[in-house]
């Protein structure tokens, strides 16, 4: 992974944080009005690059929560 995708991946997740919690959802669209057309696709890319992105990010999730199982006694 690049460090450009490090920082995107960042950024992204920085979005997420800020603007949705339990009771307020947010779409691909409405991050990408948040952000403005430039800013996101730059950090977004376009959707492939989207859904390609979140699913990385669940695969780590996913493998940190295991790693995480094996680690208790």
């Amino acid at each position: 992974m690049s460090k450009r995708s490090i920082f995107n991946t960042y950024k992204f997740l920085s979005v997420l944080k800020e603007n949705t919690d339990k009771d307020h959802t947010i779409t691909q669209h409405g991050i990408r009005k948040l952000l403005g057309e430039e800013k996101a696709r730059d950090v977004l890319g376009d959707k492939g690059t989207f859904t390609r992105r979140l699913k990385e990010l669940a695969d780590a999730l996913n493998l940190l929560f295991f790693l995480k199982k094996l680690r208790r006694p």
